[in-house]
């Protein structure tokens, strides 16, 4: 309703006055013209009643006071990095056609602004001695020391009025805006901690910000100390529902993350925001936390199976050095220091989505699906302190500690499991105390590119293989891969030499009994998917099957004593009865 400074429409509601005041207009003969509009209004988000408007005294910061308009330009397009790129952009735009800063609100609560307003003459002021004092008195009595105190208890001593020189003042009602409240943080949290330092290292906070916090802290920061308060700013967008709709209550799409942590586990949620592209908007639903789900298992399970076959491993006794370790092992540490390489990139960049897909084809297909997969027979065959095994084992250890720590950002529970029943020398107490991967240099040191570049070739040749024994065990040829022998034939001498030379790799990698290189091209050979010029003849495997590696072998049946058994099994049970 009007006050009682409106006159004659004093407690009138603002609309229905709206009626006496255009028939005063038009009886004092000031209206050119008067027409009802149906037209956009705005309301209140929170009460959804149409705004009132009125006219009042402000505090005002002036944007191009001393060229700050101009000078927060220039830093944002050359001293800050953001991310994504296109938010800069954005915030160029705003701040290049923003008005001057109102800095006053009319409010029951809040930060109060130290002013005063004179008692004679109306003149309302402040000055740096008015707000070290008020500042002093918060610092002594909390922040309602200006609500509380009485106003000859705030205002400096001697103080007149500037105007009419009266010494008698009212304490100003007006409140700061909240976002110079944040807007001042840097002064407020970094300056005043010594374990931190100006300028931060990143700003977070949704895409709204840039016009927002990102720019209040930007102002602020500007105009006390000419520097960007923020080393970089990443914005990200908000969650919607699977459909890519906004989440409301009434519309009854919200998931609480209550309910994700009630049914999947807190790492769960983590990792569904961590696997989320966030430059957009972020899609949650039932089904993408379901997928999200499976991920996570696959990359537990792959934890849980290097674990299980660690049991047995002494570091400190059965570690085998890099120089004496299998090629395939010496391999793995190579992709192992690439992985790390790659992901650590990503960190770097705040791209936790791909630090995500990384980890997940890492652990799935490169590790679960081949490494371990071809070497189950090493592992499980082999004599358990056999140079071989041990070498696989030094190698499952290496990878079990560093996607622990790569991980640990991500699915801080599950790592932190993982890494209390890890036996490690000299091992943190806590996974997320322990050195980043990269700082690993023995790590650093196994990277080798001829080494890469080899078994890029090797399992391009797998890939290809796997594909023809895929369709003779369709046929029925052959049921398990090992019930097959391969031979190859190219036409390529150096392809040719290079399946010779790596003669001995290919039936482990492959999963078969025999592989064999011939001179000529036979009947019934067909062509290797993916390898040019190159041949292969898939048959059923020499030999009988051995009952406990099931390779089958023409060295079956050798032994008296074990006629069940191939001559590798035979040496390696033998060796084992001997040593009790």
């Amino acid at each position: 309703k009007f006050n009682t400074e409106t006159g004659e429409f004093a407690g009138q509601n603002v609309f229905a006055a709206n009626k006496s005041i255009i028939e005063k207009l038009r009886s004092q003969n000031m209206l050119i013209k008067t027409e009802d509009i149906k037209h956009s209004y705005p309301h209140c988000w929170r009460c959804k009643e149409p705004i009132i408007f009125r006219a009042t005294k402000q505090w005002f910061m002036k944007i191009d006071h001393n060229k700050l308009r101009e000078k927060m330009v220039e830093v944002i397009k050359k001293d800050v990095e953001w991310i994504p790129l296109v938010a800069k952009d954005r915030i160029s735009a705003m701040v290049e056609t923003r008005p001057d800063w109102c800095l006053s609100r009319q409010r029951y609560w809040g930060v109060p602004i130290p002013a005063f307003q004179c008692a004679e003459c109306g003149e309302t002021f402040t000055n740096s001695a008015i707000i070290r004092k008020t500042a002093d008195l918060t610092r002594e009595s909390g922040a309602n020391a200006w609500f509380e105190k009485r106003v000859q208890e705030i205002y400096p001593e001697n103080m007149i009025c500037a105007k009419c020189g009266s010494g008698k003042f009212l304490k100003g009602n007006d409140i700061l805006d909240v976002w110079f409240d944040s807007g001042v943080s840097h002064k407020a949290v970094l300056e005043t901690r010594e374990e931190l330092g100006f300028p931060a290292d990143l700003y977070l906070e949704g895409s709204d910000q840039h016009r927002g916090w990102f720019q209040s802290a930007l102002i602020t920061a500007m105009g006390i100390k000419g520097k960007a308060p923020y080393r970089k700013v990443l914005t990200h967008g908000f969650v919607v529902d699977g459909e890519g709709k906004k989440m409301s209550k009434s519309v009854g799409n919200v998931i609480s993350p209550t309910q994700i942590m009630k049914k999947y586990g807190a790492d769960i949620l983590r990792l569904w925001v961590a696997s989320s592209d966030y430059v957009g908007d972020i899609k949650l639903s039932s089904e993408i936390l379901e997928r999200l789900a499976d991920g996570y298992r696959k990359i537990r399970n792959t934890f849980r199976f290097l674990l299980s076959n660690l049991y047995d491993f002494d570091i400190s006794k059965n570690t085998v050095k890099t120089d004496d370790l299998t090629e395939i092992d010496k391999w793995m540490l190579s992709r192992l220091s690439g992985v790390v390489e790659e992901i650590t990139g990503y960190y770097d960049r705040y791209e936790f989505y791909k630090v995500y897909r990384a980890v997940y084809n890492f652990c799935v297909y490169e590790v679960s699906a081949f490494y371990l997969d071809v070497l189950k027979d090493v592992l499980y065959v082999d004599a358990p302190d056999s140079g071989e095994r041990r070498s696989v084992q030094t190698v499952i250890s290496r990878i079990l500690n560093t996607l622990v720590r790569l991980m640990a950002p991500i699915i801080s529970f599950t790592t932190e499991e993982v890494w209390s029943v890890m036996a490690l020398i000299d091992k943190e107490k806590s996974v997320h105390m322990a050195f980043w991967p990269s700082l690993v240099k023995d790590l650093t040191a196994c990277r080798n590119s001829e080494l890469d570049a080899k078994w890029e070739r090797i399992l391009g040749v797998r890939n290809g293989v796997m594909k023809l024994l895929e369709l003779k065990r369709a046929n029925n040829l052959i049921g398990s891969s090992l019930e097959a022998s391969i031979e190859f034939y190219s036409e390529d001498k150096d392809t040719q030499t290079f399946m010779k030379d790596n003669l001995e790799l290919f039936a482990g990698i492959f999963k078969v009994s025999q592989v064999f290189v011939v001179e000529k091209d036979k009947e019934g050979m067909e062509s290797v998917p993916g390898v040019i010029n190159t041949k292969a003849l898939v048959k059923r495997a020499l030999g009988e099957k051995c009952q406990r590696c099931w390779n089958f072998s023409e060295t079956v049946g050798k032994n008296k004593d074990y006629s069940d058994l191939c001559q590798r099994c035979f040496n390696v049970v033998v060796e084992r009865s001997n040593n009790g």
